[in-house]
């Protein structure tokens, strides 16, 4: 049986992060995840108005990227 630390991992890394920072930098993050997804949604938007939404998929999942990281970050405390 292997026994893995907390730092082995994505996860353990990620919480280990978490732990360290204030709150004045917890804060932060959380209004980067607000505008993030604000921003995300917007450009969605816009790009299912403007019908070009099947050229540009692949923007949309560089601006997902970072969502989902911080999410990740944010909820593996």
């Amino acid at each position: 049986m292997v026994i893995r630390r907390e730092d082995d991992t994505l996860q353990g890394i990620l919480r280990i992060f978490y732990k360290k920072l204030q709150i004045s930098e917890k804060i932060l993050l959380y209004a980067y995840l607000i505008d993030m997804t604000g921003y995300t949604f917007l450009f969605t938007i816009y790009l299912l108005v403007s019908g070009r939404f099947i050229t540009n998929a692949a923007s949309l999942a560089l601006l997902l990227f970072p969502i989902i990281s911080g999410i990740t970050m944010a909820i593996l405390q």
